[in-house]
């Protein structure tokens, strides 16, 4: 009972701050200079995903969108998704981009004040790519209870066809737009502002020796992670290259771990780092002179099946899949006789890194001479024989330091190095930090 007289007072309070202290008049000239501009119609709808403000005599509604409202239970679906949207991008912070019940691509801008939603902007009823024949059967499928399935299709196929880029851009317009709007005439704004100001001034010079010495950790600590990112990545896309799956899933699988640790409550943020991941692979498949049309179509396969799901171990399992078939296209293209040489290769460093390795052992152990094996080593991955013995080490090396209670003088033994300060120049050389400092933060 509590829950729905507090729903009743937020659609109650949202109404009256978006038709009344926000100036009815002024909110409706907005929305029709956002859709003359964009050529999107935009409306204001309350928590529930009712409308409350929409442009005139500007863009009327899609006649796709006019004829599932009129079904049984259109107009409530519509609503439905629209109130799951707006709540979505509330909870976020973030513009929210999704497919409705109906099959089309719209977005949503949040209105909060105070920290409370209001309601939302919604924008778009669009398409993001040109639709394969599947994706207007599943929309039929979607929309069984319209009596012309048919002609709401042919309606669908007018829609216009808006590419991601644009969408991603129009949202987040959208976005700072609705958060103008609701800065404007509030005045608790300037209260916590005034309550800041006061807040800094008693925390005096002591709060700020300790804001700027965290500020600095935390910047070290970042510098040192977002290195380590990039060296994984790097390892990762080899790994790829030269078809090594089970190296390549491995490291796949400690990218997608850590996002987890990161991401795991945001599964939006989530799901744009698998995209941006995504783009990585598509980079170096491109590179690979892996012809683009394989590449879009590749990534389109995907890419619907990755705006639908709503959980972590969806996405993960996903993106082993695009890892998986990404491998395969590339390692097709570039095999030859060089590439199970640099598998043996790398294998042999990864078994035999925490002992004194030299480019003549490794060069016998394939039967070639050290000059040839470092001339297409050095070609096909990018670094040097004796430069990945030291990467395998600093993996090495950082997962000891992170996860056991040795000290720096027993791992560098452990990994190969007789003289610990020499084994310190190296990790810090790698990942800009001492290793002693490194286990610090880590723990």
């Amino acid at each position: 009972m509590r829950g729905g007289v507090w729903e009743l007072l937020t659609i109650s309070i949202g109404k009256k701050v978006i038709l009344e202290i926000l100036d009815h008049n002024v909110m409706r000239h907005i929305l029709e200079s956002l859709t003359k501009a964009t050529g999107l119609r935009s409306v204001i709808v309350n928590t529930l995903g009712e409308e409350l403000l929409a442009p005139l005599g500007v863009l009327e509604e899609c006649a796709f969108c006019r004829t599932v409202k009129r079904t049984a239970g259109g107009y409530e679906k519509c609503r439905g998704s629209y109130m799951r949207a707006g709540r979505e991008a509330a909870k976020f912070g973030e513009p929210y981009i999704f497919r409705c019940h109906a099959g089309l691509i719209v977005w949503a801008a949040p209105l909060v004040i105070s920290g409370k939603y209001i309601g939302a902007i919604i924008s778009g009823q669009v398409l993001m790519w040109e639709p394969e024949e599947f994706f207007w059967i599943e929309v039929s499928e979607m929309n069984q209870n319209v009596r012309d399935v048919e002609t709401l299709v042919q309606k669908g196929k007018e829609l216009q066809v808006i590419s991601a880029e644009k969408v991603e851009a129009t949202a987040y317009l959208l976005f700072v737009m609705a958060n103008h709007l609701m800065k404007m005439g509030i005045e608790a704004s300037e209260q916590r502002r005034e309550m800041a100001e006061q807040q800094a001034r008693l925390g005096a010079e002591i709060f700020k020796r300790k804001m700027l010495e965290q500020t600095l950790k935390e910047v070290k600590k970042e510098e040192a992670q977002s290195k380590a990112d990039l060296n994984i990545e790097k390892e990762f896309l080899i790994r790829l290259k030269i078809g090594d799956r089970g190296g390549m899933m491995e490291l796949l699988n400690k990218m997608l771990a850590d996002m987890i640790d990161r991401y795991g409550g945001r599964l939006q943020m989530f799901r744009v780092k698998i995209l941006e991941l995504i783009a990585l692979l598509s980079r170096t498949a491109t590179e690979d002179e892996i012809e683009e049309e394989k590449v879009l179509a590749l990534n389109v396969k995907y890419m619907e099946q990755i705006g639908r799901s709503e959980s972590l171990e969806d996405l993960c399992y996903l993106m082993c899949q695009v890892a998986e078939e990404y491998s395969t296209k590339i390692y097709r293209k570039r095999r030859g006789k060089n590439t199970e040489t640099i598998t043996e290769v790398l294998n042999y460093i990864w078994q035999n890194f925490n002992r004194q390795l030299s480019l003549e052992e490794i060069a016998a152990h394939v039967y070639l001479s050290p000059y040839y094996l470092s001339h297409i080593f050095k070609k096909e991955v990018g670094f040097t024989v004796m430069e990945s013995v030291t990467k395998a080490r600093m993996e090495e090396a950082k997962r000891l330091l992170r996860h056991s209670n040795d000290n720096v003088t027993k791992i560098a033994k452990n990994l190969g190095y007789n003289d610990p300060g020499h084994f310190s120049k190296v990790f810090k050389r790698s990942e800009g930090v001492m290793p002693k400092k490194f286990q610090e933060q880590a723990l």
